[in-house]
């Protein structure tokens, strides 16, 4: 994905700093490297000293004694030097060079599927917290996310982490973090990748589609749209100033789409479902009642002028007729005549720890644990598989669904399991835990489209989505 960016960067680099010598940290400390690049080969360096170090360790023997307090002088001595003195041989110095500049652009573009493969090196094997968070120390932006993967392992007492539910917190993570950024704070956030386009190409320009797989891993289908929209006016990358624009505009036309849509969505009543020969017809009873994805039909309105539902989430509305106020909108407070009462950079600091801080909660609530996973963090005992254990969460679930969704059956909770939640019951049962505490529909609608249809990347307009939606929605009429 990042190799139109990649390439040219080894290109670039090789040519600076040829294969003709070995290569410190010392080498890279002005700006001659990028410096995510150079943070990564820091840390590589890091990684071959330790390994070396422990190398010579496992040579030691019982004939002398390290442990005398001279010895341990000169050890520690020893090691420290052998982390100074780590260099990167002339004959491995353009695979590292690759490796590294294909990581960081990766991570660059797509940092929470980057990390997961780069952590976990494809393999579906749990690994143990410090050796996840050192191998996420490889990359320098973003650090947000290994605070949270940090304080997330620290409040649910973690000792290993696996990959799935590594990389599905991540991404809700990342989500979160900026679902409110407007587009001063996503330039600054893409600022590393325009400064790395820049040494890659002389341009201060990044290809349209690194950025539409930036803006699609963070769930923004409408900057991703409008960036596909600008592609096909002809133009193959985006520069900062042109990527504002685009971001401003999309932010812009939202409120105004929305504001346009109708009433409050709790007072809905959706239109009775078409025929339809849809093979699910039998199970949902809702044929033809979702739009078919890429259809060039216009936005159906009941005849009171209603939007459906469906629609209502691609706008992005979760409070009825009223408009999503814009990102990094500004709010005022205290008497000071609508003035803030404290500098922008820290208000945005504050609003991205409260959300990494609420993130890490609702991830850590007492619904929070996947599968085979007890409320610890620890394996469940075997009696917890008992038949009496089995029953008890069935009807556990059955009251869940009978609360958030009227009832339920089981060909209806299995399409909505493997549809709506990728197959894991357990994160279905946690999103109907937090549905049932929902007070208002205006809650639950945005607890649908962040922890269902962007966590899941469900197609909202298929007869699933709809039947959930409309299930719960149900609800709150009554």
């Amino acid at each position: 994905m990042s190799r139109p960016l990649a390439d040219p960067l080894y290109e670039r680099l090789l040519d600076a700093f040829p294969a003709t010598r070995p290569y410190t940290r010392a080498d890279w400390d002005d700006d001659a490297m990028p410096a995510p690049v150079a943070h990564f080969l820091g840390q590589l360096m890091r990684h071959y000293s330790r390994r070396e170090a422990r190398r010579l360790r496992r040579a030691r023997t019982k004939w002398v004694d390290y442990d005398h307090p001279k010895m341990e002088a000169a050890v520690r001595t020893f090691f420290e030097a052998v982390e100074d003195y780590t260099r990167v041989p002339p004959d491995e110095w353009e695979d590292t060079l690759r490796r590294a500049t294909h990581h960081v652009t990766a991570h660059l573009v797509q940092p929470v599927h980057e990390l997961t493969d780069f952590v976990y090196a494809r393999r579906q094997s749990e690994l143990r917290l410090p050796e996840v968070l050192w191998r996420m120390s490889f990359f320098g932006p973003y650090g947000y996310l290994r605070e949270a993967v940090q304080a997330f392992a620290q409040k649910r007492d973690l000792d290993v982490l696996g990959p799935e539910r590594f990389e599905r917190f991540l991404g809700s993570i990342d989500e979160r973090i900026t679902a409110d950024y407007d587009a001063d704070r996503w330039l600054r956030l893409l600022g590393p990748l325009f400064a790395t386009a820049r040494r890659a190409t002389g341009r201060e320009e990044v290809p349209v589609s690194l950025l539409r797989a930036f803006f699609a891993e963070k769930g923004r289908d409408d900057v991703d749209r409008r960036l596909q929209a600008h592609a096909e006016e002809g133009h193959g990358s985006v520069a900062p100033r042109m990527l504002r624009r685009l971001i401003e505009e999309t932010t812009a036309a939202t409120p105004t789409d929305a504001s346009a849509a109708g009433p409050d969505p709790a007072e809905f009543t959706p239109p009775p479902p078409a025929p339809s020969g849809n093979a699910d017809d039998e199970i949902w009873g809702v044929a033809g009642a979702a739009r078919p994805e890429g259809s060039d039909e216009p936005p159906s309105t009941d005849e009171d002028g209603d939007v459906p539902l469906w629609q209502q989430f691609q706008q992005g509305r979760t409070d009825g007729g009223a408009s999503t106020a814009e990102p990094g909108a500004e709010t005022s407070s205290g008497d000071g005549g609508g003035q803030r009462q404290e500098p922008l950079w820290a208000r945005y600091r504050h609003d991205r720890d409260e959300r990494l801080s609420d993130a890490v909660a609702d991830e850590t609530s007492a619904g929070g644990a996947p599968a085979g996973d007890s409320p610890d963090g620890e394996q469940a005992a075997p009696s917890s598989r008992s038949e009496s254990s089995t029953t008890n969460r069935d009807g556990d679930l059955e009251a869940l669904e009978r609360d958030v969704l009227g009832s339920v059956t089981a060909s209806h909770r299995s399409v909505y399991i493997q549809q709506l939640f990728g197959g894991d019951e357990t994160n279905y049962r946690q999103v109907l835990r937090r549905l049932s505490r929902a007070d208002s529909w205006s809650e639950a609608s945005q607890l649908i489209a962040s922890d269902i249809f962007r966590a899941h990347k469900v197609n909202i307009y298929s007869d699933a989505a709809v039947h959930f939606t409309n299930a719960v929605e149900a609800r709150f009429r009554e």
